[in-house]
């Protein structure tokens, strides 16, 4: 019944209370540049590379901060390199970040009301899972990146021709229905077929996940922290508040129903 009722806003929504904390903490958050420079050295990517640069570049800009039609915000970090947050600091403090944990399966299981997939997105690695049952079913090696880049899209996606799905990588789907064959009936019978549903199922994940972030993770971080800030399904807060942090973060996930 749930997915007979996703919509997708028209209009970006505004700023919460606790994104507008977060711009004005912003100033405060700075980029180790000695080391980002020796990471931009050791990279032999040049696409990596130019986004590495994009990032230091970004840190020099003034804050820019925007929410999305689902709830999440963009910002100066949001395509940050994840080894390059990790050079973030708060005066002589680097940051912890905490995470929802295989985010958008675990909304995904969430919003089923399948405790096969919120189990194996709390309790195990859910990408590692999907990435070991493709090698078991077809012997292709997969990373643990390559499944989280690919899942959410390929297991969605409705774009088929005469029954097979006409993407590279397709093995993702026919694990994902192996290991979670009620979730994938769902899925296959009620949104796959038409594009629009898919793409409404895909803000409404996103938007589940900002709601925990923005009114409940994010402002209780708040209370306590001088300074934090979000990257989609993360919040981050100076190091010395790690354990504190990690146990907002796991008690509302716990409280989802």
């Amino acid at each position: 019944k749930k997915l007979h009722t996703l919509h997708i806003d028209k209009k970006r929504r505004p700023l919460t209370a606790s994104a507008e904390t977060m711009k004005l903490q912003f100033p405060f958050i700075s980029l180790d540049e000695v080391e980002a420079y020796k990471i931009f050295e050791a990279e032999a990517n040049p696409n990596k590379q130019a986004a590495i640069l994009r990032s230091i570049d970004a840190m020099k800009r003034e804050p820019e901060f925007t929410a999305g039609r689902t709830g999440r915000v963009f910002t100066n970090l949001t395509n940050m390199p994840k080894a390059l947050r990790g050079l973030l600091k708060y005066k002589d403090t680097y940051f912890h970040e905490s995470d929802i944990r295989s985010c958008q399966p675990l909304m995904l299981g969430k919003l089923l009301n399948n405790s096969q997939l919120v189990r194996a997105c709390r309790e195990e690695d859910f990408y590692m899972l999907l990435g070991e049952k493709v090698y078991e079913m077809t012997g292709e090696k997969l990373t643990r990146d390559e499944v989280k880049d690919k899942v959410m899209i390929y297991v969605l996606n409705a774009k088929r021709v005469n029954g097979y799905p006409v993407w590279k990588g397709a093995t993702i789907d026919y694990a994902f229905k192996a290991k979670f064959p009620q979730a994938h009936k769902v899925l296959e019978t009620r949104v796959r077929a038409d594009h629009k549903k898919s793409q409404r199922l895909i803000a409404t994940l996103q938007g589940m996940e900002a709601a925990i972030i923005f009114q409940s993770v994010l402002p209780a971080a708040q209370k306590f922290s001088p300074v934090s800030f979000t990257v989609h399904d993360s919040v981050s807060v100076p190091i010395c508040f790690s354990k504190r942090i990690d146990a907002i973060m796991n008690h509302h996930l716990n409280q989802i129903p």
